[in-house]
């Protein structure tokens, strides 16, 4: 691991209270990770939820349920990590 001058690992917080940094560079492949998969993730259900014909039962009515919840949880994720400090 790479130390600073204190001798500390820069990405874990410190006795003072301040919050752990991204380290340099992984920044734009995390956004870029997280708009994949929810890329992916917004097409699926689109193709679930309005063209894929069929009638909606208790178990698809379930999973787009836990799909909506992934996906939210996605757009927490990368809202964080696009608000986060440099």
């Amino acid at each position: 691991m790479t130390k600073n001058i204190k001798g500390k690992n820069p990405a874990t917080p410190s006795a003072e209270g301040h919050e752990r940094s991204i380290p340099q560079g992984y920044r734009a492949g995390i956004i870029t990770a997280i708009t994949v998969l929810l890329g992916f993730s917004l097409t699926f259900l689109r193709f679930w939820g309005f063209e894929a014909p069929g009638k909606w039962t208790l178990r698809s009515v379930v999973s787009t349920g836990i799909l909506v919840v992934a996906v939210a949880l996605q757009i927490f994720a990368l809202f964080r990590i696009t608000a986060a400090r440099r």
